[in-house]
């Protein structure tokens, strides 16, 4: 699946496709199809590299592509990163953890971004590519009323519940644990503090 800095991997339930990024060295995010369903020995290993670049850390394009990233010799083993970079794959800085939601959307922190970002996989491309939480204030409702409180940086780890509640930790920034309802825009924000 690519000599790299892995984080957390996320397979579908099927099991022929994975998904995780790179904390540190070239940053992307990674797809891995593999040649056998349950079997990652083997098979093709891409790099996310969205039409756009970010700017100020928001997506400029809803589009990107995957490109077949070479990883087939030991010395293309070794170079995974470095190869992925020169292919022009999207810097996330600081992927921690890539999850499959139940709206078949990806999910992935990018840690050094300050957001988490989500996707569809459309096959050879993605579509829908969105912050879907972060990098801004939200309204906090507590025992003492209302207050705004910023995400900040740190966003670690992603699960979800059974009722589709996007739970994010953050390792870093306030340490907070976040619930995101399913129904949460950055424009509506229906975001909760768990616990700090």
């Amino acid at each position: 699946m690519g000599r790299m800095n892995h984080e957390n991997v996320v397979i579908s339930a099927d099991g022929t496709t994975a998904y995780y990024g790179e904390d540190g060295g070239s940053h992307c995010v990674y797809k891995f199809i593999a040649d056998t369903p349950n079997n990652f020995y083997s098979g093709t290993l891409y790099v996310l590299d969205l039409d756009l670049d970010l700017a100020n850390d928001e997506p400029c394009s809803p589009t990107g592509v995957w490109k077949v990233v070479p990883n087939s010799t030991p010395a293309e083993c070794n170079a995974v990163a470095t190869n992925a970079q020169a292919l022009g794959g999207t810097n996330f800085n600081g992927v921690e953890d890539c999850e499959i939601g139940p709206d078949g959307m990806i999910y992935f922190t990018a840690k050094g971004r300050n957001r988490v970002y989500r996707f569809t996989d459309s096959g050879a491309g993605v579509t829908n590519f969105e912050t879907f939480v972060g990098g801004m204030t939200y309204p906090i409702e507590t025992a003492g009323g209302i207050i705004m409180e910023e995400w900040r940086d740190g966003n670690d780890n992603l699960a979800f519940d059974d009722k589709g509640n996007l739970w994010v930790v953050q390792d870093g920034g306030r340490n907070y644990i976040w619930v995101v309802r399913p129904n949460h825009r950055q424009s509506d924000p229906q975001v909760l503090i768990h616990s700090s």
